[in-house]
């Protein structure tokens, strides 16, 4: 199966497929348009022979915006099976149409027969393959000379090439800094820091994710400074931030909390989301576990947890998860205290719904 491309209006309806799927669905491009995706794309089924459930592949992909995959086989006309890749990508537009497009391809088109040495880079191929599959498949139509796309929809389909390059290269950073702190290669850049100040400052770097979240900041005000590398711990914070603010619904409480336990600061980011299940609370942690809902697509690259550990473990901490997988989730870290600190005493909680009241508050305790 070469690489297929449609793309589907918020009705399910085809609103422009490229030559290849035209060909390996057996339709010609101006019939196509119009037509329900789902009488279209058939003789696709799971690896026990199911159906592939098209029209809730878009769905979850409509209604999170994120992109959704799974592997499958395509039968063919001669009850041979070939084995596929199905991704569902929403496609940003200014007209507010929902777009969603839907690739088929072979694991080999992009991967180019790539052999795998163990379970790892198995994974990273999965991965970084359905970003990849996107942007073939984007730039292969965009530049088929058949067909003649309006302006809006060449925009459309650039916003949605130069997000999927974004997500290419924030997981391969992801990766790089897993590899490079396993080896112990990258020293940190210990100094002294605020924690309470750190603590505003991934709220500022999240806040894209938190317009639609309270948020507050609770921690002893004389806590004392700790000794880390600021840049790597804020960046722990912020993927805890954002990773409790996509897991949970809008309006409700996020809570960076910070306390003594001996030497070290514990650093807690409590939610109201979905939970995490007691079992999975260490598997969470791991390369590339994802902890998703039954029958959802994927979220992320299931990398940002691992590299909180890899960062928290190289600064002598430890990283853990409380939830009863029903009721919300609290992550926690520790992280070294300096060697002399003032007796703590209790600040009053500080609450933010946006970045600027964030950006307000830090610089007044920055002040006095």
């Amino acid at each position: 199966v070469p690489c297929c491309l449609f793309l589907v209006d918020e009705a399910d309806r085809i609103v422009v497929a490229n030559k290849r799927a035209c060909s390996q669905f057996g339709d010609s491009q101006d019939d196509m348009a119009g037509k329900d995706i789902s009488a279209v794309v058939t003789g696709l089924v799971t690896g026990d022979g199911v159906p592939v459930p098209v029209q809730q592949l878009i769905a979850d992909t409509r209604s999170s915006h994120e992109p959704h995959d799974l592997a499958g086989n395509f039968l063919r006309a001669d009850n041979r099976k070939s084995e596929v890749n199905i991704s569902a990508v929403h496609v940003p537009a200014d007209s507010g149409r929902g777009l969603v497009a839907i690739t088929v391809s072979e694991p080999g088109e992009i991967a180019n027969g790539a052999r795998m040495r163990d379970t790892v880079l198995s994974m990273v191929s999965h991965e970084l393959r359905t970003p990849l599959l996107h942007i073939k498949g984007f730039v292969s139509s965009l530049l088929e000379s058949d067909i003649q796309w309006d302006e809006e929809t060449k925009l459309d389909f650039l916003r949605t090439i130069d997000r999927e390059a974004d997500r290419l290269t924030a997981m391969i950073s992801d990766l790089s800094q897993i590899s490079r702190m396993g080896s112990g290669d990258v020293p940190l850049h210990l100094e002294l820091a605020d924690p309470y100040r750190l603590a505003f400052s991934a709220l500022d770097e999240a806040s894209l994710f938190l317009h639609r979240h309270r948020t507050s900041v609770e921690m002893p005000e004389m806590v004392g400074k700790i000794n880390v590398d600021p840049l790597r711990v804020m960046g722990v914070l912020v993927n805890l931030i954002e990773n409790a603010a996509k897991y949970s619904p809008e309006g409700s409480r996020i809570v960076i909390n910070g306390f003594e336990r001996g030497s070290e600061l514990v650093y807690s980011v409590k939610d109201e989301g979905m939970g995490v299940p007691v079992e999975l609370h260490d598997q969470i942690f791991e390369m590339f576990y994802r902890a998703e809902p039954t029958g959802k697509g994927s979220r992320g690259s299931g990398l940002g947890l691992a590299v909180c550990k890899a960062v928290v473990n190289a600064h002598g901490g430890e990283i853990w998860v409380e939830s009863d997988g029903e009721s919300g989730s609290t992550f926690f870290f520790s992280v070294p205290f300096e060697k002399e600190r003032d007796r703590p005493r209790l600040r009053k909680s500080v609450s933010t719904t946006n970045a600027g009241a964030a950006k307000r508050r830090r610089a007044t305790h920055a002040g006095g």
